[in-house]
């Protein structure tokens, strides 16, 4: 199945998903309308109704939907919540947006049968309630295929049909020789209108905000795929680069060695030993350059997953961090026995590139904060520096491929890149908050793994609240 189709299939399961959720809540509220409706009518207006016929139909209805409850929570359960399930979930995630849409139809045929009988000991077509049919009618339309739609709607027609044929009448619903309708009717006809009205705008703006809701997470979930493509094909170009100019690069290496030396043996001028020094410097700086790309758009796909605690990650984090001491760790004391299983150098790698970054924007000899903390199953990490901050422009493209603000030389503009990338592929997050002249907060997640009853705190770390 190729990427966009799998894309449809998923946004198609989603939707199917979602909307079979919200009948199900809806049906609900439609079994209670229903009892409030028959009890109403008979013990606070004393209209006399079949009511073993009319509870026995409500009951046909809740017991279907509670069975459907039951069957939706069981299969949805748990899916998700393991990367090694995420095929398997898909392919369960398929097979019940398929199924789903079965079951939304089988139960708006069932709901349409179920309400016919209702109007059939209630009136018939002089019950103001056959507007729901246009609700089922109108709820059939969002939920399922225009084709299915249309059937819906003849057999809404053929019901409504029946009830001219068959019913049992209701006195208080019949209008007089006159025209005219006692008080209930017209109280009837109110309350059918509003409920009416009220079903379809609730499941109207529900559905919405749902929708709305997911489209935003699809767009997020594409952002992230187009990142990921680049980043892909930036390992390609850098690895094929390093590749290519290997050779190049190693034979201008030798050659302004040998010049170097020529020259020093022939007493050349300072100017001309400067400048085949220089020539050296910045074929060292292209191999360095090409190397790093090479090696921090590799993904994180040779590194195994192992299982460590906080004081690892942070000692792995810190070991080689230039000016280390300024940053200032900050752990909550419950959290020490936590533990990450997770491919350690790669995700210490990205958060030394966040924490260097912060170094780098703040004044010399300024500390940088470091705080890590338990969430609902994931570890939180801020990394806070108060240095230049940057202006919303700035900050819009502070993930761009290439894009920085450091000197020449001073950063290629991957670092944050790259750390999202890793994190979103462990399973993490990344939020970036900054402000010209005030600092940056680089908000973090990592998925947790199992508790360390032997965890302590490493030399030098400080215990301490959380302090966002």
């Amino acid at each position: 199945m190729g990427p966009r189709l799998r894309e449809y299939d998923e946004a198609h399961t989603e939707r199917v998903l979602l909307n079979l959720s919200w009948l199900i809540k809806l049906r609900w509220a439609a079994v209670a309308g229903q009892l409030v409706a028959v009890l109403v009518a008979w013990r606070v207006f004393d209209v006399h109704l079949p009511l073993g016929s009319l509870f026995f139909v409500i009951g046909i209805a809740a017991f279907t939907n509670l069975m459907l409850q039951a069957w939706f929570r069981s299969r949805i359960r748990g899916l998700g919540e393991s990367r090694d399930r995420q095929a398997e979930d898909r392919k369960t995630r398929s097979h019940l947006g398929h199924r789903g849409e079965a079951l939304i139809l089988g139960l708006m045929v069932l709901d349409m049968l179920l309400l016919t009988a209702l109007l059939y000991f209630t009136g018939g077509p002089s019950n103001p309630f056959v507007l729901f049919y246009l609700v089922n009618i109108l709820l059939v339309a969002v939920l399922v295929r225009p084709l299915w739609s249309a059937v819906l709607a003849i057999l809404a027609f053929f019901c409504y049909g029946f009830l001219f044929v068959q019913h049992h009448p209701l006195a208080v619903l019949e209008v007089g020789p006159g025209g005219e309708r006692s008080g209930l009717h017209l109280g009837a006809l109110l309350a059918a209108f509003l409920t009416a009205a009220g079903t379809l705008l609730y499941f109207y703006l529900r559905v919405t905000l749902e929708l709305d809701r997911f489209e935003k997470a699809l767009a997020r979930s594409r952002e992230a795929q187009e990142r990921s493509a680049k980043l892909t094909a930036m390992a390609t170009l850098a690895a094929g680069a390093a590749h290519e100019l290997s050779s190049p690069l190693s034979t201008i290496a030798i050659v302004s060695k040998e010049l170097l030396r020529s020259l020093e043996s022939h007493d050349a001028s300072e100017e001309e030993l400067e400048d085949a020094l220089l020539i050296r410097q910045e074929v060292q700086r292209c191999r360095s350059i090409l190397d790093q790309m090479a090696h921090d758009a590799g993904e994180i796909t040779g590194e195994a997953f192992e299982t460590f605690g906080l004081r690892e990650l942070v000692d792995t984090v810190l070991d080689g961090l230039r000016e280390a001491e300024r940053v200032h760790v900050h752990l909550e004391a419950e959290i020490l026995t936590a533990r990450l299983h997770l491919p350690k150098k790669a995700v210490a790698r990205a958060l030394r590139g966040i924490l260097k970054n912060a170094l780098d924007a703040s004044a010399e000899g300024e500390g940088v904060q470091f705080a890590l903390r338990r969430g609902e199953g994931r570890l939180e990490l801020l990394v806070r520096d108060e240095g230049t901050g940057m202006s919303p422009e700035v900050l819009a493209q502070a993930e761009n491929p290439f894009f920085t603000t450091k000197e020449a030389g001073q950063g290629m503009g991957l670092g944050l890149l790259l750390t999202r990338n890793v994190l979103e592929r462990l399973g993490g997050t990344m939020e970036l908050e900054s402000e010209a002249g005030v600092g940056t907060s680089v908000h973090l997640t990592l998925p947790l793994a199992s508790e360390d009853p032997s965890g302590a705190v490493s030399a030098g770390t400080d215990v301490r609240p959380f302090s966002p």
